[in-house]
This record gives C-alpha cells, sequence and structure tokens, in this order.
C-alpha cells in the first residue's frame, strides 16, 4: 500500500493526469476542452490515491488504473471505446518510457533508489517534475501540429482540403 502525501497529490499526480489526458486525446487527434481535463484530472488522481492506499500489493493499482483511464476517456470524454483503450496504453506507455529513462538520472545524480525516494515528500515531488514537464511539450507539439496516429474531429478539417 502507497500513502500518497497530499503534497505530492497537488504537486505531481494532478499535473502528471492533466497531461496524460491531455496526451490521450491530442494522440487519437480530438479536441482537447482543457477545463473538462483540469476537472476530471483532480478526481481522477484522488481516486487513484485513494486506489493506491487500499491496493495491498504495489503495481496491481496500475491495472486498476488503466481500466479506469479507459472508462473515463470512453464515457467522459466521449471517445470510442477501442480509441480509449488505444489512449490509456499510449499515454501510459509513454509516461513510463519517460519515467524509465529520466529518473534514474535523479537516483545515480542524487545518490538515492526509488524507495528512499517515495519517503521523501520533496524528492517525491520535484523529481517526476522534468518527466511531466516534458511529457507535456510532447502533447503540446501534437496538438499544435495536429499530429496524431488516428483522424479525429480537430485533424479532420485537414482530409477535406
Amino acid at each position: 500500500m502507497d500513502k500518497m502525501p497530499i503534497l505530492a497529490v497537488i504537486f505531481q499526480g494532478i499535473p502528471e493526469s492533466i497531461v496524460l489526458f491531455s496526451f490521450g486525446i491530442a494522440i487519437i487527434g480530438e479536441y482537447i476542452n482543457i477545463k473538462k481535463v483540469v476537472l476530471i484530472a483532480i478526481l481522477y488522481t484522488l481516486l487513484v490515491m485513494y486506489i493506491r492506499s487500499i491496493v495491498p500489493y504495489f503495481g496491481l493499482h496500475i491495472i486498476i488504473v488503466l481500466f479506469i483511464q479507459a472508462f473515463i476517456y470512453w464515457k467522459i470524454f466521449n471517445i470510442e471505446v477501442k480509441n480509449s483503450v488505444l489512449s490509456t496504453i499510449l499515454g501510459m506507455s509513454v509516461l513510463i518510457l519517460l519515467e524509465t529513462l529520466i529518473l534514474p538520472i535523479f537516483y545515480t545524480t542524487f545518490g538515492t533508489t526509488m524507495l528512499e525516494t517515495f519517503k521523501n515528500e520533496t524528492q517525491r515531488i520535484l523529481y517526476p517534475l522534468p518527466v511531466i514537464l516534458l511529457f507535456g511539450l510532447i502533447t503540446f507539439m501534437i496538438y499544435k501540429t495536429k499530429w496524431s496516429i488516428i483522424k479525429g474531429k480537430r485533424n479532420a478539417l485537414n482530409e477535406i482540403r
């Protein structure tokens, strides 16, 4: 069981969720309603915090969270089921890839481990920030260039021209 400190939820969890949902929407060519994304990200992060606190095995919560994400894309963002699953898998894959590439640099540089970082609230908030910022930049670039893997509403007009 992992009990996330409230400051980590606010300064790391919510921004990460905002970027995660924004990426999932952008990558399939849909419009991002930022107000809706922020509201959903706050609720989703609180739900994830609760799930992490009750699930006895670390990692099992990720499977539960993946289903919740796909459900949110489908029911709240009105994205087709197959695209919801695709957004969930791609978003989480990119997040995990960025964490795998960037976080070890901090662990090595500061002589710490992931477990030690989880126990230190400041590190738990600060270390993921470069991941969130890079993920946000990637999402912004995808959205602004109208690049996507599926032609959604946002980039469907490009097909007509």
